[in-house]
C-alpha cells in the first residue's frame, strides 16, 4: 500500500504529521481504519511495525511505501527559521 503526499512548511513536528497522513491515507485509499497512539512515540520503529501488522491483517500480501515529497524543501525551510529565530521547539 503506497502512501505518499507533499510536506507543506508548517510548525507541526514531522513525526506528528507523518503518523497523520498515514493514518488519513489507509482509510481513504484502502478502507483500513488505523490510528496511531496520541502520546508521545518513543520507538518509532515499533509505531511502523504496528502499523504494517495492521495492514498484514486486512490483506496478508500487502505491506507498506511511504513517499515524501518536498522533504529537503520542507527540512531547509525548517532550519532557515529556526536559526531566524521564528520556530520553537
Amino acid at each position: 500500500m503506497v502512501i505518499r503526499w507533499e510536506l507543506q512548511p508548517n510548525d507541526v513536528e514531522l513525526a506528528a504529521y507523518f503518523y497523520d497522513r498515514i493514518e488519513q491515507q489507509l482509510e481513504e485509499s484502502y478502507g483500513i481504519q488505523y490510528e496511531f497512539p496520541k502520546k508521545e512515540v518513543v520507538d518509532h520503529k515499533k509505531m511502523i511495525n504496528d502499523v504494517v501488522q495492521a495492514i498484514k491483517a486486512h490483506n496478508p500480501t500487502r505491506g507498506l511505501a511511504v513517499v515524501v515529497d518536498e522533504i529537503s524543501d520542507f527540512s531547509s525551510r525548517k532550519t532557515k527559521r529556526k536559526s531566524q529565530g521564528m520556530f520553537s521547539s
